[in-house]
């Protein structure tokens, strides 16, 4: 009799039993891959401003591949990321504080549903350093020096993507973080301008294709 053919895969990918009973046929490892870009505004960096956030995003899913045509994935999904925040102003009575940065992080995702020809919603644990520049200008129009801070953000994050077809998706997400080492802006004289509060809040859309 004719080999029956290799069952077809659905797109949706389950969460890995401990074991899985295989037939006759290949047992394949692989992965899914997404590079997006997103943009939206991070709150409590600066206080009471909204600041743009920029981020280019490298996801890694590993997945096993039965003979049947079920997909499960294994070990938590991977994100890294490249961070730009654009900038916001602070006005006090020392005059306007402007403030941007950049960033790097590392994220470590469970998906909760995982369809790598459809939905995919994850709940992330996001870890992002980076520096900031603050610069502030007088009343009169006199630029200070350009101060140098660190910060460092952990918190969770909701993913919502939809993959259309097989290379391309689009995706929001939304999380909160928690800062240590808050920024802090001073004036000349050492007076306090402004510390950033201990907890952010965003929102981010993006675009990008998978492989």
């Amino acid at each position: 009799p004719a080999a029956a053919a290799p069952a077809v895969p659905s797109g949706h990918v389950s969460i890995a039993p401990r074991e899985v009973t295989v037939g006759p046929g290949t047992l394949r490892f692989d992965h899914d891959m997404a590079i997006s870009g997103y943009g939206g505004v991070t709150s409590g960096i600066v206080p009471s401003a909204a600041m743009p956030w920029v981020q280019l995003e490298l996801t890694r899913t590993n997945v096993v591949r039965t003979p049947d045509g079920q997909s499960y994935h294994t070990l938590p999904t991977v994100r890294l990321h490249l961070d730009l925040f654009l900038g916001a102003d602070y006005h006090s009575r020392y005059g306007t504080t402007s403030t941007n940065g950049f960033g790097v992080g590392a994220d470590i995702c469970r998906p909760l549903y995982y369809d790598e020809t459809g939905f995919q919603f994850l709940f992330c644990a996001e870890f992002t350093v980076g520096y900031f520049g603050l610069k502030t200008t007088s009343p009169q129009g006199v630029d200070g020096p350009v101060a140098l801070e660190g910060l460092g953000m952990v918190g969770p994050a909701l993913d919502l993507v939809y993959n259309i077809g097989r290379h391309f998706n689009v995706g929001l997400k939304a999380g909160g973080d928690v800062v240590f080492g808050p920024l802090e802006a001073r004036a000349s004289d050492g007076s306090q301008i402004f510390e950033s509060s201990r907890f952010t809040m965003n929102g981010m859309f993006g675009l990008g294709g998978h492989f």
